[in-house]
């Protein structure tokens, strides 16, 4: 290896990161954390952060949400004294990033005063807690799945967060051989004290309240949105009132969504539409103007069904109307301009309603009575597209441009 100022200056690149394979030998000896945020949109109580606690031996999960950074001292202390209390363990060593919320005067005169050994990772290098790094994808990437799965806004992130971490610690683990969290915690109860159920899906809440007269509704619509720590019953939220129920006497419809698609989550394409000749599609399906047809105008669209084409071809008897036509998706649209076409890149449609009634009208055939040949062109295009009679063609012509050829170029 040479060692010259300009290889080191020209070529310096960062340190690499050895897998540890290590762990704690007893309950919460070793605790990493993180803070995670802001997402940018708040919860429904107003949290934009949370607070991640990992157990280095049994992987369990503690989440806590957050309205800023300044509440992050007094959670610690509060998990800590919950450990003591619940686990009858002592947290040893608490390891870290090196962010400001962590390394205050506050959560150093805690640490020191319970003689816990903070570690902190060095400025830029987060792979140096990569278990609470780890962690905050684990707890993301089921967060989405479960606002995903139900089509729920985003300001359920929160819910979701606190259900993701329930499940995780509640499944089992490669890391642990395995077993779940929940399991290797001491103490612990049986991993589900209700039967999960589908979060987001709708649920009935039965109404407990005095006030329900005799023909009122025995319950309230709303969404599932999560466990209670403290109770055993489901917390289930009525979005129109934003009050939550926490209750056992719920029942669910697990396939069924209380939110419609979100388009954000679920985009639809925006590509237009091209007909051929390769799926029964009517064209006629697609247009909006309805309205009674009349005698002549049934026989005209009879005579136009029936009649065969003279030289048996395919493209002679192309006719944009009256026939049956497929759908084929585009991105892009065509001019038409007499027998050739061309590709317009511009994702905008350059043809308006005067270049639309021309094309239809070239692509009309010949009359084939002398009667049909008196009408003058536009007057047979209206006969033949929109079935009705010539006295209302000016109306109805309009109305047939403006909402329904326009759409389906």
């Amino acid at each position: 290896m040479l060692s010259c100022d300009v290889c080191q200056f020209a070529k310096h690149v960062r340190a690499s990161y050895p897998v540890s394979n290590t762990r704690a030998n007893e309950v919460f000896s070793l605790i990493h954390s993180d803070v995670w945020g802001p997402l940018g949109i708040n919860t429904r109580c107003d949290f934009e952060y949370f607070i991640t606690f990992i157990d280095d031996y049994s992987r369990s999960t503690f989440v806590y949400l957050l309205k800023d950074h300044s509440k992050v001292p007094h959670v610690i202390e509060t998990f800590i004294l919950h450990v003591q209390t619940q686990y009858g363990s002592s947290v040893k060593t608490f390891r870290s990033d090196n962010a400001r919320e962590y390394v205050c005067q506050a959560v150093e005169d805690f640490f020191r005063k319970r003689e816990i050994v903070h570690e902190t990772s060095c400025s830029y290098a987060p792979p140096q807690n990569g278990v609470a790094e780890r962690k905050n994808r684990q707890l993301l990437n089921v967060t989405r799945a479960l606002l995903f799965q139900r089509n729920l806004p985003k300001q359920y992130w929160g819910d979701a967060v606190l259900t993701s971490a329930y499940l995780i610690n509640r499944m089992p683990s490669r890391v642990l051989n395995g077993q779940t969290p929940h399991s290797m915690l001491p103490g612990s109860r049986p991993p589900f004290l209700l039967p999960p159920r589908v979060f987001g899906c709708v649920c009935f809440i039965h109404d407990h309240s005095p006030y329900v007269k005799k023909l009122d509704p025995r319950s309230i619509k709303g969404v599932f949105v999560g466990y209670s720590p403290t109770q055993k019953g489901y917390k289930c939220l009525d979005p129109t009132t934003g009050r939550v129920y926490v209750t056992k006497d719920v029942t669910f419809l697990e396939h069924v969504s209380y939110f419609c698609e979100n388009t954000l989550q679920g985009e639809k394409s925006m590509s237009r539409e091209e007909y051929s000749l390769n799926q029964e599609i009517q064209f006629t399906d697609f247009l909006d103007y309805k309205q009674e047809e009349s005698p002549q105008a049934v026989e005209v669209l009879e005579h136009e069904r029936n009649e065969e084409c003279s030289t048996g071809t395919k493209e002679e008897c192309n006719r944009l109307f009256g026939q049956v036509y497929s759908r084929r998706r585009v991105c892009t649209d065509k001019v038409i301009d007499g027998e050739n076409s061309a590709l317009n890149l511009n994702p905008t449609s350059s043809l308006n309603a005067i270049e639309f009634a021309y094309a239809c009208l070239n692509s009309l055939s010949q009359p084939q009575t002398a009667k049909e040949s008196s009408y003058a062109p536009e007057d047979r295009l209206l006969r033949v597209i929109l079935g009705i009679q010539v006295s209302t063609a000016k109306e109805t012509c309009l109305k047939f441009l403006y909402t329904g050829a326009l759409s389906l170029i």
